[in-house]
């Protein structure tokens, strides 16, 4: 095989006849193969993917030769060394003036996902030489005349913080909580007393409800990103958009692999509770996983949690440390009920855990007034959000990676 600085090593993008093969290469229970194949065709068909919204691309050696017919030439070339997908996501960045006054721009950004190489070629970095020649190709990829440059690319990284980072994308905070499944119940032990549980009913979520929301959500998160103040005019602050599209897709994964392995339909998808300055609400995705236990079934079901939001009249994230009494009370026991209602629905499913990645505040309180043993995890080799800037040092040190939650990892 060719030595990863080989100058014969390209990058292109895959034909369908690659993808397939590549897919069927990367199988991995619990669904069956053609079933997996089939979640992959399904997944880069979604309103985020259609449309060139997702990229196949493929290093390989280039083994054309001059008086090789186009054609000819182009069969020849694709001796495959490494695969991995592009997904095109909408991205906020905030900049700071020199008076402090925040400057709000929306960019595109590239998510680098599904990063594969056969058994045979691993330990040879072609995932490295591949991801080299990709960085400068991504910061101009699909850019619009006139329209806004790529800013930065993000992956979730799956083998630790220092692959990646050494090739340039930057490691942030991965921690995350987990809560046991739980039947629900209006009743807790207090010094061994029952106390009635002075929490507020969380109403389910249904596909239908989420375009209105998610177009809030994103309402709510550029009001608070164009009003920053900062004295550090150096200061970057930047989000993945939690569109409609990026939970959509989500689903779509979570609909093919329910219907594949229980024949269940997986119809609500977070819950919703109205408080006084407003409402509170959450979206999750089922997630299925392979296991070695010895179990009856060869998969375990997770409830990920893709984004909580609190929606009201104040910036109640920020004003927690400064106490919970009145109406933020009345929010924290909200995000208290929508932990409950995703406890529910693990039970229901029969799943192990409800996972929560970097909580915010108000709903680490929530999840530790429901369980006083709750911890937080700090992951140290999965699901590592990774950020590369497309600036300088300097400037990468400054870049703060807001709303970091679930709904970014694809």
């Amino acid at each position: 095989m060719p030595p990863s600085t080989s100058p014969r090593l390209k990058i292109g993008q895959a034909t369908d006849a690659e993808n397939i093969d590549i897919w069927t290469l990367k199988w991995h229970p619990p669904l069956n193969q053609s079933a997996y194949v089939a979640k992959e065709e399904h997944c880069a068909s979604q309103l985020i993917t259609a449309n060139r919204g997702i990229t196949h691309w493929i290093l390989y050696e280039d083994e054309g030769s001059p008086s090789s017919s186009t054609e000819n030439q182009t069969k020849a070339m694709k001796k495959v060394l490494a695969s991995t997908d592009t997904i095109r996501r909408r991205a906020l960045v905030t900049t700071f003036a020199h008076d402090g006054q925040a400057v709000l721009q929306e960019v595109p950004c590239h998510q680098i996902c599904r990063m594969f190489c056969r058994k045979e070629h691993r330990g040879k970095r072609y995932p490295a030489r591949m991801l080299q020649e990709l960085k400068p190709v991504l910061e101009t990829w699909q850019q619009e005349d006139g329209g806004a440059k790529v800013k930065f690319t993000v992956l979730y990284s799956d083998v630790g913080k220092t692959y990646y980072g050494k090739l340039g994308w930057k490691p942030y905070t991965a921690d995350n909580i987990v809560l046991p499944p739980t039947l629900p119940s209006t009743t807790q032990k207090n010094n061994g007393k029952a106390a009635i549980i002075p929490t507020p009913i969380a109403t389910p979520l249904y596909a239908s409800d989420l375009p209105t929301l998610c177009l809030r959500d994103e309402e709510l998160i550029k009001h608070r990103m164009k009003n920053f103040t900062c004295p550090d005019p150096s200061a970057i602050k930047l989000a993945l958009v939690p569109d409609y599209p990026s939970i959509q897709w989500h689903h779509a994964a979570e609909e093919h692999e329910a219907h594949h392995l229980l024949q269940w339909a997986a119809d609500i998808k977070g819950a919703i509770v109205s408080v006084q300055q407003g409402k509170v609400w959450c979206v999750w995705r089922h997630e299925f996983h392979e296991t070695n236990n010895d179990q009856e079934t060869d998969y375990k079901i997770e409830l990920h949690m893709l984004r909580l939001v609190i929606d009201t009249g104040f910036g109640f994230e920020d004003e927690m440390a400064e106490g919970v009494e009145g109406e933020k009370q009345e929010v924290l026991l909200a995000v208290e009920a929508l932990l409950r209602a995703a406890q529910a629905e693990a039970a229901d499913w029969g799943m192990q855990e409800v996972i929560i990645k970097n909580p915010t505040l108000p709903v680490t309180l929530a999840a530790e007034k429901i369980d006083p043993g709750v911890r937080m995890v700090h992951r140290e080799s999965t699901g590592i959000p990774s950020l590369m800037w497309y600036g300088s040092l300097e400037e990468a040190e400054k870049v703060e990676w807001l709303y970091n939650e679930e709904y970014g990892d694809f």
